[in-house]
């Protein structure tokens, strides 16, 4: 049986024009910043997520535009699991690859709870528990 494969996705639009744009939020733009140096800039975060055809391409199964400056925003990760929830009730059972930036405990969490499985890519500062002792992820 196939199964889903979802890519949860999280970007920045940012507004480089004068123009005045409503509930414009400010972020760290991670196309400038360094490891050394963040650069932040006024824009929108953009949630995505896509599933892969059997053709492998991707289609988009939830985006959303949001900004923390909207009136009751709650938060990032409240759209994200939003997005979870979508594949989840779109495709039942699925797998659900994400990069670094999801990698939290919460967002562990939320998937267990729907019964999906994941693969995300891991911090470097990552402890693991394994054998009963604290690993680095980079160590493992």
């Amino acid at each position: 049986m196939k199964r889903a494969l979802l890519y949860p996705q999280f970007l920045l639009i940012c507004n480089r024009s004068k123009n005045r744009f409503e509930s414009l939020g400010i972020d760290r733009d991670g196309s400038e910043s360094t490891p050394t140096k963040n650069v932040y800039k006024k824009g929108y975060h953009v949630t995505e997520a896509c599933v892969l055809t059997s053709g492998s391409h991707p289609v988009s199964i939830f985006s959303k535009i949001h900004s923390s400056h909207e009136k009751d925003y709650k938060s990032a990760n409240t759209i994200t699991f939003q997005a979870m929830e979508q594949g989840s009730a779109l495709f039942g059972k699925a797998t659900f690859a994400m990069d670094r930036g999801y990698d939290a405990n919460k967002m562990f969490l939320k998937l267990d709870e729907l019964g999906q499985d994941y693969v995300i890519r891991l911090k470097s500062n990552r402890k693991l528990l394994c054998h009963k002792k604290w690993t680095m992820a980079t160590e493992l």
